[in-house]
């Protein structure tokens, strides 16, 4: 009679490794080279060359899928640590002053200052600035409680307050009726100044400088 065998134990089941191989295209690696390139010589080149090395980051972080991929980084958060030795936050408001302002305009202002420079302006313009929209920013005059500043003569805290009181007229105005948005529309056009007026139901208060009496009426003639 056969004498009886023991079980077999169960082979232990192989682990799979945890590392995960990712097959980076040949022309991302490419893009990746040449703009990681571009970012260590404009670091090297200090100042003079600020806007190319936030332009350079930008083409990095910005290219779908982002081209710091290629350079075995996980996520932006990685990349700005390694290679650009910033904080996320930094980061992105430079790579924003960047497309509007030159490496002057930087030195001159401030990335804080310029930030909230066109922040003011997208606020003016009611959205987000197209592509590289020129900005002329020694044009810019901003409304404070110490009067009207240009960027040179105003603080961060000024352009916040200018952005506000911006934010404020532009809600009162969407509040207008259809009436006081005309008016207002035949003043601008005709560039009647010092003109203030409200509608009342069917009633229309104006208070006209006498300078601009004629202007005004003129202006008036052409709503229908």
């Amino acid at each position: 009679m056969p004498k009886p065998t023991a079980k077999s134990k169960p082979k232990p089941k192989t682990k799979r490794s945890a590392e995960v191989t990712v097959k980076i295209d040949a022309a991302l690696r490419a893009l990746w080279n040449e703009a990681s390139s571009r970012l260590t010589h404009a670091t090297s080149a200090g100042a003079q060359a600020w806007d190319e090395r936030y332009e350079a980051i930008a083409d990095i972080v910005e290219h779908q899928p982002p081209l710091y991929l290629a350079g075995g980084f996980a996520t932006d958060r990685a990349f700005f640590e390694k290679s650009v030795g910033e904080d996320h936050s930094t980061v992105y408001r430079n790579v924003r002053v960047a497309k509007y302002a030159s490496a002057k305009e930087v030195e001159l202002y401030g990335a804080s200052r310029l930030d909230a420079a066109i922040t003011f302006v997208e606020t003016q313009n009611g959205g987000a600035l197209k592509g590289r929209t020129p900005i002329d920013f020694a044009a810019l005059r901003f409304t404070t409680t110490g009067g009207k500043k240009s960027l040179a003569d105003a603080t961060v805290e000024d352009l916040r307050e200018a952005i506000a009181h911006l934010k404020g007229n532009k809600a009162a105005s969407e509040k207008a009726s259809p009436e006081a948005v005309a008016i207002k529309k035949l003043l601008s056009a005709a560039k009647v100044k010092g003109v203030t007026f409200d509608v009342r139901k069917d009633l229309v208060v104006l208070r006209v400088p006498l300078k601009s009496l004629s202007s005004t009426a003129k202006a008036l003639a052409k709503y229908a």
